[in-house]
């Protein structure tokens, strides 16, 4: 899901998805737990489940409790393991385990899309857009990059980068 076309063909399969048919939502940081709460309560008809390695292992304790409480409160199923691939619709796990999945997401920070390059804004060696401190791109003051795609000063790769 990590482009807009991408994401577009997700919603068109999850769409189809008959009643009691079975989403798989890889990655346990929180793109995969928005996802996955997003289509539990979109879909309630949907088994939906969250694969990770330690579903929001990387928030605080109180965090972690509450996304977790959140997700079980909308029926989610939360496995903790880490996924290995995924084959004709069941999704193995490190664990040895295998799950059926009619539709699987993976939601997992893969790269950085293309597009502000494509753009012809200026961009780091990673591909994410030049910014200053207000986030606009130093290109073009109207135009505020945020997430994994601005190359924010002094700050790190991370999803989390939006919200300051």
């Amino acid at each position: 899901m990590g482009t807009w076309e991408g994401a577009e063909q997700a919603r068109v399969a999850l769409a189809a998805l008959p009643a009691g048919s079975t989403v798989t939502v890889i990655g346990g940081g929180a793109t995969g737990i928005e996802t996955a709460a997003e289509v539990a309560e979109a879909r309630p008809d949907l088994r939906v489940r969250i694969v990770g390695s330690s579903v929001a292992g990387s928030f605080s304790h109180r965090a972690y409790q509450r996304v977790r409480s959140g997700l079980v409160r909308l029926k989610v199923d939360i496995v903790d393991d880490g996924a290995t691939g995924v084959a004709d619709g069941v999704v193995h796990l490190r664990s040895g385990a295998e799950l059926a999945s009619d539709l699987t997401l993976w939601a997992v920070v893969a790269g950085v899309p293309d597009l502000a390059a494509r753009s012809g804004l200026q961009v780091d060696s990673q591909g994410r857009a030049l910014v200053d401190e207000y986030l606009r791109s130093v290109d073009d003051e109207r135009i505020f990059v945020v997430g994994d795609c601005a190359a924010v000063p002094g700050a790190r790769f991370a999803c989390a980068l939006a919200t300051p």
